[in-house]
């Protein structure tokens, strides 16, 4: 696993995957925006240093729950939140897909300030883990990563 560090991992696979960011104020952001358009290269990222958020914007029609795990393990499943793209036309947040194991869904069309929250929360997230508290985000998202991540006291 990489380092912690403060920026965002975005993955699509085509220049129309990442058309919704560019009319962001990402400039205001306190951390960078890194694209990638491979699996393999977003893998090769997390390893290198591990973003706060990993946002997975491809025109697919259905992520596997096995890309998303491959994450998690390559993070031991801490400190990385990850959102999936979704249209509000076509949403991908039906009953099937309730057990792929992402944070979210951030539906189009995405203010600024929904992105800027979003990233402050992931941020967060990044930040209560690396110091091995428990995350009231990761408690809302998954209750049982937060109990994991509970500091352990020694009892005499």
């Amino acid at each position: 696993m990489g380092d912690l560090q403060s920026y965002i991992l975005v993955l699509g696979q085509a220049s129309e995957d990442f058309q919704w960011l560019y009319g962001l104020p990402t400039e205001r952001l306190h951390c960078s925006v890194m694209l990638v358009s491979s699996l393999e290269a977003a893998v090769q990222q997390v390893n290198r240093a591990v973003p706060c958020l990993l946002i997975l914007a491809s025109g697919q029609s259905v992520w596997h729950t096995s890309i998303v795990q491959r994450f998690r393990s390559l993070t031991n499943d801490c400190g990385m939140t990850i959102v999936v793209v979704s249209e509000s036309h076509a949403p991908r947040w039906s009953r099937q897909e309730n057990s792929l194991g992402v944070d979210g869904y951030l539906v189009k069309p995405i203010t600024g300030e929904i992105f800027n929250s979003l990233v402050q929360s992931a941020w967060a997230r990044q930040v209560c883990c690396s110091l091995q508290r428990p995350c009231p985000i990761a408690a809302e998202t998954n209750p049982s990563l937060a109990k994991r991540r509970a500091p352990q006291v020694a009892h005499p």
